[in-house]
């Protein structure tokens, strides 16, 4: 079964080296998608590369925005095929989570763009950490970067409404929790809504706050919008 946004061959997966990163793209290698995993620590990734199959890996901080061009330079040469781009890298110390959270994807897409809109057919996919109440209060900083990525997704998605790049806003959900899933869960809920077409995507308890905003919301924004 497959949908427009989940027609792309190869992804590109930040944050892959381990977590719902690396059970992400294990699951993409097994719907037969190509997966290039991108992570700070090159010990994680060539193992987990290793360990899942995928076609490639580099280092890349993305949170030194320095490096990203260059990073996109040679991984747009090497892997010409690149045609979708998950952001799941996240990070909750106070230090970096401005520029890993947010900069980093800013400039990620920024790059990646050029490439996407030399092909008819690109996906860029962006994880956003699902947010409760409860979450707000203990880590109010990296609650706050997740989401603004969020909402910087659905207003890139509306921008690129019809041109040759397509968008996914997947959720997920916090460690340590009483309502917390594991990866395996994670993923499957997310990659079966995924697959279906789903273009606003949480699984477990961030189905409330998605099914909130699209009850009082979203009608709001759509107005905005259009």
């Amino acid at each position: 079964m497959s949908t427009k946004t989940y027609e792309f061959k190869t992804a590109v997966v930040t944050g892959g080296g381990g977590g719902i990163g690396k059970a992400l793209s294990q699951q993409l290698i097994k719907n037969g998608k190509t997966v290039i995993i991108v992570g700070r620590t090159e010990s994680a990734l060539g193992e987990s590369a290793k360990e899942i199959g995928a076609a490639a890996y580099y280092v890349l901080d993305t949170g030194d925005i320095q490096q990203i061009r260059k990073l996109v330079e040679k991984l747009t040469s090497e892997h010409p095929d690149v045609d979708c781009l998950i952001n799941n890298a996240g990070v909750q110390r106070l230090i970096d989570e401005i520029d890993i959270n947010m900069r980093g994807p800013i400039h990620l897409i920024e790059e990646l763009l050029r490439h996407f809109k030399s092909n008819p057919m690109r996906s860029l996919s962006t994880f956003h950490k699902s947010l409760d109440s409860w979450l707000s209060l203990i880590s109010p900083i990296y609650c706050a970067t997740k989401s603004w990525v969020h909402f910087w997704s659905m207003s890139l998605r509306e921008q690129l409404e019809g041109s040759s790049v397509n968008r996914e806003n997947p959720d997920d959900n916090k460690e340590n929790a009483p309502q917390t899933m594991t990866t395996d869960e994670f993923v499957d809920e997310l990659m079966q809504m995924w697959m279906k077409g789903e273009t606003r995507i949480a699984a477990g308890p961030g189905n409330k706050i998605v099914n909130a905003w699209e009850e009082r919301m979203q009608p709001l924004f759509e107005n905005m919008a259009h």
